[in-house]
């Protein structure tokens, strides 16, 4: 790997297993924080249009939404208490390959770069702990030291990825082609078709349908 390049990552199921949502939901429900049915029955409706009837970025969207609603009164201190201590359970269980990938580009000097869909409260722990340079993930809004239950700004995904990478390689001057990027969904393909060195990490059904298709070359790990 050249050094002084750009690494874009995305978070979920790339760098952590699974989601980080819902990973963090069933840690809450572990500690008495929230109960199941509570999380049952706020995230259904929405959870099971997305399985059944497709995993449409309206649909993702529609389900991160429904998780800040969750959260709506919730203090804001207490949150991030919370997450600290489920980031000091998860920060061992994290993709190795992809861990090794990060500490190679951090040595080489590259700038490393988080866009995800993912809530930041959750992320950042993380973004912090490898050395990631900058995080771009879902805010939610926060007044009087609550959670609003509303999201704020961008939910990055698809085509938002990819105008976000190509903006900071743009103010950068780095060369789409001396760029790395990371991702393991079908919400990645864009930002993996954007950048001159792509890895799919784990990918899933739709990814690998995808790649199939594509001309470009996109390794996967």
């Amino acid at each position: 790997m050249m050094g002084k390049a750009l690494a874009f990552f995305d978070f979920d199921g790339t760098i952590i297993h699974g989601s980080s949502m819902v990973r963090f939901i069933f840690f809450l429900i572990r500690e008495d924080i929230i109960s199941f049915w509570h999380a049952f029955f706020l995230s259904f409706p929405v959870v099971m249009k997305y399985l059944v009837f497709g995993r449409s970025e309206k649909d993702l969207k529609n389900i991160i939404r429904k998780y800040a609603e969750g959260l709506k009164g919730f203090r804001v201190k207490k949150l991030e208490r919370l997450a600290r201590q489920w980031f000091l359970l998860e920060r061992n269980e994290l993709v190795h390959k992809v861990v090794k990938r990060i500490r190679q580009h951090r040595k080489k000097g590259d700038r490393l770069v988080i866009i995800t869909a993912a809530p930041k409260h959750l992320v950042m722990l993380f973004a912090n702990f490898l050395g990631f340079d900058e995080l771009h993930a879902t805010k939610f809004g926060k007044r009087k030291g609550k959670f609003t239950g509303k999201t704020k700004g961008k939910i990055y995904l698809g085509k938002d990825k990819k105008k976000l990478a190509r903006e900071i390689a743009r103010k950068r001057g780095v060369p789409l082609s001396q760029c790395y990027a990371y991702g393991n969904s079908f919400y990645d393909m864009e930002m993996l078709e954007l950048v001159g060195n792509s890895y799919a990490i784990n990918p899933g059904s739709k990814l690998i349908f995808l790649l199939r298709k594509k001309k470009k070359k996109i390794m996967v790990l």
